[in-house]
């Protein structure tokens, strides 16, 4: 049993670190060609979403790194430490800088369309995306109080005899 959970932890290392690279090859190699071929581009983006896309794209490759640490925490059997309590209000942080570059997007696309709630044949249709960075953003910050409450217990009982 314990084999198992090692295994899946340093297969869930290995995953992070896969995804954390791969995007950071990714990013640059599109800023590279951004700018090295411009003809490839049919639609140029303005230079202020050109900044936000790569502002989004930089906290995504932010929150994989703060999990990787994360998870070297549970690795290493201490997780419940006050640093990962910092790194999911980081993570909730970076879910909220993502959360407005999607609505940002989304208005200037849609303009009064963003929070439309619209029935058709495939289902509830809506164009705010947004609210799911929100969200997440804020059951990571109520997992980090989970975390802080449990630190402060763990403290406690670690100074009764």
């Amino acid at each position: 049993m314990i084999n198992k959970l090692e295994q899946t932890k340093s297969s869930l290392k290995t995953f992070l670190n896969i995804i954390y690279y791969a995007g950071l090859v990714g990013l640059i190699f599109s800023i590279c060609t951004y700018f090295a071929f411009p003809s490839f581009i049919s639609v140029k983006p303005s230079a202020l979403m050109l900044v936000f896309s790569v502002g989004a794209y930089c906290c995504v490759l932010a929150i994989v790194h703060q999990l990787i640490k994360i998870n070297d925490t549970v690795i290493c059997k201490t997780p419940f430490i006050i640093g990962n309590v910092k790194r999911m209000k980081k993570i909730a942080a970076y879910l909220f800088i993502i959360s407005a570059y999607v609505f940002i997007k989304d208005w200037l696309r849609f303009k009064a369309h963003i929070f439309s709630y619209t029935f058709d044949s495939s289902g509830l249709n809506t164009d705010a995306e947004c609210l799911i960075f929100v969200l997440l953003g804020l059951f990571v910050l109520i997992v980090a109080k989970i975390f802080k409450t449990s630190i402060e217990i763990k403290n406690e009982n670690d100074l009764t005899i």
